[in-house]
């Protein structure tokens, strides 16, 4: 079975977008992850850490200027209290790219979550304006 057949292991009928961050189950939508979760007990025992090692020696991803104007910005700070965001940031990290596309264009609730963090971080950085207007 190719990574793109696999099945949501709550629901068992839809293709699996998304991974429970805890235990790695395939789950498809935000309801079947709630199932999931009010059953999940498992923690997953990692052999690798989530964020990947870099070959080079920099281990900042984002310039100091970049995470300051990150960190001024009370709405995003708000953003990143809400524990969905967390969970959604780590399935992105461990599944890439794929997952990223799929939650930028997608509608269900953690796909909205996902893209007014994502605007917001593009504001604080200054890539985007407060209509959403790219300015790059």
């Amino acid at each position: 079975m190719q990574r793109d057949d696999i099945l949501c292991q709550v629901c068992t009928s839809n293709k699996a977008k998304y991974k429970c961050p805890k235990c790695l189950t395939p789950y498809c939508t935000v309801s079947c992850f709630k199932k999931h979760k009010s059953q999940c007990k498992e923690e997953i025992k990692r052999s690798e850490p989530i964020l990947p090692k870099r070959k080079d020696k920099k281990t900042n991803y984002l310039s100091d200027t970049i995470k300051e104007k990150i960190l001024e910005d009370k709405r995003l700070l708000e953003i990143l209290q809400i524990p969905r965001t967390i969970e959604l940031l780590k399935i992105v990290q461990e599944e890439g790219v794929d997952t990223l596309k799929s939650l930028m264009y997608g509608e269900t609730q953690d796909d909205i979550i996902f893209q007014n963090f994502a605007m917001r971080v593009l504001q604080a950085v200054g890539l985007r304006d407060s209509q959403g207007v790219c300015i790059l």
